[in-house]
């Protein structure tokens, strides 16, 4: 029947996107990823080095690029219990040993508080509270991961790094015209430099414009602009 074949074109699809999901986006995602945090890290530590550890908008706003990206990195990262057992090669809800091991990354110790509170509340996905990174407060239910993503290693980690790459970088700050605004005016001023800071690194590399291009265009043809 036409209810059929229709129920079924759209199964089709849904599997083709999953598929793709997790055999070409996730490695577009963690290359991304990869190569805009080693960009800000290297950018923050260039600061770091010529200011010191002093109160710069500069400064601070290089170390929110560099942890914008460590957060997506740690999230794509495979966890232990993600790992398949080594000798077995096939295993496609979990990632395999030399899968583990191109995903993987040295967090550095100046960072890693932030991360790891950030991480942590991404994945318990509850509750209502400050960023330890963005500064404000959003719902991290909306980090839930749906069943069809959560079952599978790969689609899980990719999931909640593409959520936490959509986080808002305000525009304006709290004052009489805007109380609802997300930041005060000095927190509003560092999460602005590092929009720009992350806007700036990604007009001046093509190629990980092309990777972003791959996912983004697929994601328009299969949910529309």
């Amino acid at each position: 029947s036409s209810d059929f074949l229709l129920y079924y074109h759209q199964n089709i699809m849904k599997k083709a996107f999953k598929d793709i999901e997790e055999n070409i986006f996730f490695d577009n995602l963690w290359d991304i990823s990869k190569v805009l945090y080693e960009r800000a890290k290297t950018r923050y530590e260039v600061r770091l080095a010529t200011v010191g550890s002093v109160n710069d908008p500069m400064l601070e706003a290089a170390r929110l690029e560099t942890v914008f990206f460590a957060v997506s990195l740690e999230l794509l990262k495979p966890m232990i219990e993600q790992i398949a057992p080594s000798g077995i090669q096939i295993n496609h809800d979990r990632f395999s040993a030399s899968e583990a091991n191109r995903f993987s990354y040295i967090l550095p110790p100046n960072i890693r508080t932030d991360v790891e509170a950030e991480v942590k509340l991404i994945r318990e996905a509850r509750q209502a509270v400050k960023s330890p990174v963005m500064l404000y407060v959003r719902d991290y239910a909306s980090f839930a991961v749906p069943t069809e993503y959560k079952r599978h290693a790969k689609l899980n980690n990719f999931y909640l790094a593409a959520n936490w790459l959509n986080s808002p970088f305000p525009l304006y700050y709290q004052e009489d015209n805007c109380t609802n605004c997300l930041l005060d005016r000095e927190d509003w001023r560092i999460n602005f430099i590092a929009s720009l800071l992350i806007t700036q690194d990604f007009d001046s590399l093509p190629e990980i414009k092309n990777r972003w291009a791959r996912i983004y265009k697929i994601i328009s043809f299969f949910q529309g602009l």
